[in-house]
């Protein structure tokens, strides 16, 4: 069986994609990605969406949150910031799931994305009890009771799904059901959400834990596992960069998925009812579907595994 090596830059986006999940990320300073936000590019390919390709909800709050900086909505996120959240590490641009998120409930909450300002802060700065020097954080939180007891979570924006990947040309790649994964060895980052999915449906024994995303990939191409378990979105990037030769063979249902993705507040913010209302709001009218689909692939039809 043959298998094709990964870039170490996909290794790389897929490992500080998976950090993020898991809020672990080595502590950096906060600093500001740029000092004058330019409005998002407006030259963007056809296929690549933004703030605006999405119909906007018949509403538009006036400025009202409490900011750290009067009329500028800051928003923190990680360094780097992965695809397919944010495209070429750029924020500012609208391009990837996440920033595209951002500006539209930006501008629902009455901001333009030229009052749009983003810094950088690790996951780990992000949950650290305290002060912020920012209003929203975004870098694929997962809302968690033990973390509430020092942050704030708005509603979910995401419901992050959970897939298995095998060798196109294995026996795993024609494995239709839960059960049908217990024949065969496979293979998950611990710590990481897919993991905490993987170890419900499939039993800790039936798993090999690594201790890195790189990890799991790369025991998954030298054919020390057969198949390995990740976030849905991450699972797309890599089959894509496979050109054929490893292919998604299906997801965990709805009720088995991972966990929900939210904006991080400030404990006790006051903002944090109204950024609440506008997520719930274009999660109901569609907007977070559709963005969800142009950029995380979901109009692929994967199959669920009963």
């Amino acid at each position: 069986m043959t298998s094709r090596s990964f870039s170490p830059a996909l290794l790389a986006g897929l490992a500080a994609s998976t950090v993020a999940l898991t809020a672990c990320a080595t502590a950096e300073s906060s600093n500001a990605l740029t000092s004058d936000i330019s409005t998002p590019a407006a030259a963007a390919p056809s296929t690549s969406p933004s703030p605006d390709a999405v119909e906007a909800p018949d509403f538009v709050v006036t400025p009202q949150l409490d900011t750290v900086t009067d009329g500028v909505l800051t928003i923190a996120t990680s360094h780097p910031a992965a695809e397919p959240w944010f495209v070429e590490d750029d924020p500012t641009s609208a391009q990837g799931f996440e920033s595209a998120v951002a500006y539209v409930v930006a501008e629902q909450l009455g901001y333009s994305a030229a009052q749009v300002q983003w810094v950088r802060v690790s996951a780990e700065q992000a949950m650290t009890p305290g002060e912020k020097d920012w209003d929203l954080g975004l870098q694929q939180f997962v809302i968690s009771e033990k973390d509430e007891a020092f942050v704030d979570f708005s509603s979910a924006y995401y419901e992050a799904g959970v897939a298995v990947l095998a060798h196109a040309d294995s026996p795993l790649a024609d494995a239709d059901s839960i059960a049908a994964l217990g024949s065969f060895s496979l293979g998950a980052p611990k710590g990481t959400p897919a993991y905490a999915v993987a170890e419900r449906e499939l039993g800790r024994d039936a798993l090999t834990a690594f201790e890195t995303v790189e990890d799991t990939v790369e025991a998954f191409e030298a054919g020390e596992v057969d198949g390995f378990i990740i976030e849905l979105p991450e699972a797309f990037d890599y089959a894509a960069a496979g050109e054929g030769t490893a292919e998604i063979i299906g997801q965990f249902a709805a009720d088995r998925r991972s966990d929900d993705f939210a904006f991080l507040l400030p404990d006790g913010s006051p903002n944090t009812s109204t950024v609440t209302a506008v997520v719930d709001a274009l999660d109901a009218d569609g907007t977070l579907a559709a963005l969800e689909t142009q950029w995380l692939s979901t109009a692929i039809d994967v199959p669920v595994l009963q």
